[in-house]
């Protein structure tokens, strides 16, 4: 396996033990730039659910999602969000009652 492929999967690895349930409603949180390969992945994960993909950037967008959320990763964004309080607020209001928030 080359550098490389490490790299690209290694994002992949920090939720790849996390037994995401099938079909779940899965938002994925990304700061500087979107992991494509971590996206795809908990794409392939969601199955029939759906897995949405915002910027902490994009706080607005956060804001007015009103859809529940399975699960909700964020890897790397508390540490670069401009107000991390107010998005761990943001992120709780878009959990369903049994919904886990992954950092």
């Amino acid at each position: 396996m080359r550098a490389d492929d490490i790299r690209s999967d290694f994002s992949k690895g920090v939720v790849i033990w996390y037994n995401l349930r099938e079909n779940s409603d899965i938002l994925y949180v990304y700061s500087m730039t979107e992991d494509t390969n971590l996206s795809a992945f908990l794409k392939q994960k969601s199955g029939y659910g759906n897995c949405d993909v915002v910027s902490t950037n994009d706080i607005s967008t956060l804001q007015c999602l009103e859809k529940k959320y399975d699960y909700i990763v964020a890897i790397n964004a508390v540490e670069t969000a401009m107000n991390p309080l107010f998005f761990l607020g943001t992120c709780r209001s878009l959990l369903k009652s049994d919904g886990r928030l992954l950092l």
